[in-house]
């Protein structure tokens, strides 16, 4: 009877064992196909990786790293003063370049009608809503009064 036990689990132990890998072997062929799914989004419209590119990339940064074309002391601070934050949107008047709309993720809706270039050159707008995170401004393109 002992012998008959052992051989019980010793075969319970197996299938358990081809099960536990059987159902291994498909979680990994899902990952595999939810990974290519991110990498076709990734993309699109093309649906090819293009590997030289990535290299081509790489060595230029290297290039630009070690050069000194990127020097930061060559950038000075145009502004704006009066605005801090996290820019969540943008909108161009398409009459008019130079007005744009910024929406921020704490501090409402702003307006420039500078190309944003100044020290000052943003103004706070009231929407008259409790909410100050404006995340999409879209601007009507046949009267661009119209935000």
């Amino acid at each position: 009877m002992k012998i008959n036990l052992h051989f019980f689990y010793s075969y319970f132990a197996l299938i358990l064992l081809l099960y536990s890998c059987k159902e291994k072997e498909v979680g990994e062929k899902e990952a595999y196909h939810a990974l290519q799914f991110q990498n076709e989004l990734n993309l699109y419209p093309q649906k090819i990786l293009i590997t030289n590119q990535y290299s081509k990339a790489y060595t230029e940064h290297i290039h630009l790293k070690n050069s000194n074309s990127l020097r930061t002391d060559l950038w000075h601070w145009i502004g704006p003063e009066n605005i801090t934050g996290r820019i969540l949107s943008l909108a161009i008047n398409p009459k008019d370049t130079n007005e744009l709309w910024a929406g921020s993720a704490s501090s409402g809706l702003w307006k420039s009608e500078s190309g944003g270039f100044g020290k000052n050159s943003w103004e706070n707008i009231q929407t008259g809503f409790p909410a100050l995170a404006i995340g999409a401004i879209a601007i009507d393109p046949e009267h661009p009064k119209t935000i």
